[in-house]
């Protein structure tokens, strides 16, 4: 089963038509629902995954690096899982493995892209548009966050909003931290072999997470609209993992996916479309019937 692809010229032609439900870039990666919410902890480890079909994990393979092209499996490897859910959960789900030659954690909270960590950008109502956020109507349109393992606290990241960070400190208002609260934003990390530091080699490590999306990200969860998951929602989500191995900075590694763009970071227009597929109940849906699922949606909005 292909977990994403890219759609032909007649459904780039409806994406003029209907933007909210085709991709800006022609990428779609096709995410399930999570049978029972209640069934996943939060704890970093993926025993509670079971449910996931392998065909639609992201996988290194999946990604090309903007640097080389081609990266060692036995250099970095990994591997990203995502879900969701519907009300009254209403959670966007994710879980990470990888596996780095090298292990780096020695930047300040304002320079994860320069160390081992995950970069996520968020456009929840799928508009597009630009998310560096440099003001609030950015970050209220589309968020850009870093989340990596041993994280420090400080006045930008006060203790209580988990290891991921935004890009709020452009504008200095932490009082978007609200959003990021456990409970709305809830997230762990592991790392083996255990005592691993800063230039650690041999490493592996994951992350969890399940939070709330916003289709509008204000001051307060009153001024702000919350993202509603359903079956056959679009999203635009753009992952960029990392990898540097040198103390102090030298990325080595700056990964996108396949027929994605560099620019995804910055402006959500050119994210991919993450696509929800609907659960049977008890696993993903197998593959005749989640692309005849997929084929009947397509139809029905091409007439």
């Amino acid at each position: 089963m292909k977990k994403y692809g890219s759609f032909m010229l007649a459904f780039g032609l409806v994406c003029l038509m209907n933007a909210s439900s085709f991709a800006h870039v022609g990428v779609v990666v096709f995410y399930p629902q999570v049978p029972d919410p209640a069934s996943i902890t939060i704890d970093g480890n993926d025993d509670d995954w079971g449910w996931y079909d392998p065909a639609l994990a992201l996988n290194q393979p999946d990604f090309f690096d903007r640097a080389s092209d081609f990266v060692e499996i036995s250099d970095y490897n990994f591997t990203i899982l995502n879900g969701w859910s519907a009300a009254p959960d209403n959670k966007w789900y994710g879980f990470a493995r990888f596996v780095d030659d090298t292990l780096k954690y020695d930047s300040p909270v304002l320079e994860w892209w320069k160390d081992d960590a995950l970069q996520i950008t968020i456009d929840a109502d799928h508009l597009g548009g630009p998310i560096l956020g440099q003001n609030l109507e950015e970050i209220g349109n589309g968020q850009r966050m870093h989340v990596r393992i041993f994280p420090q606290t400080d006045a930008l990241l006060p203790a209580g909003i988990n290891h991921f960070y935004s890009q709020l400190e452009f504008i200095d208002s932490q009082e978007l931290l609200w959003g990021m609260q456990p409970g709305l934003y809830d997230a762990a990390w592991t790392v083996l072999p255990a005592g691993a530091e800063n230039l650690s080699t041999g490493v592996t490590y994951t992350y969890e997470w399940k939070a709330a999306l916003w289709d509008i990200w204000g001051l307060s969860e009153d001024e702000s609209v919350r993202h509603q998951f359903a079956a056959d929602d679009v999203i635009h989500l753009g992952y960029r993992p990392l990898d540097a191995d040198q103390p102090g900075g030298g990325r080595k590694h700056s990964m996108y996916i396949n027929d994605g763009s560099q620019a995804q970071d910055v402006d959500a227009s050119q994210m991919p479309d993450f696509w929800a597929l609907a659960s049977d109940g008890a696993a993903t849906a197998v593959e005749n019937e989640t692309w005849g699922h997929i084929k009947s949606s397509m139809d029905q909005r091409l007439k």
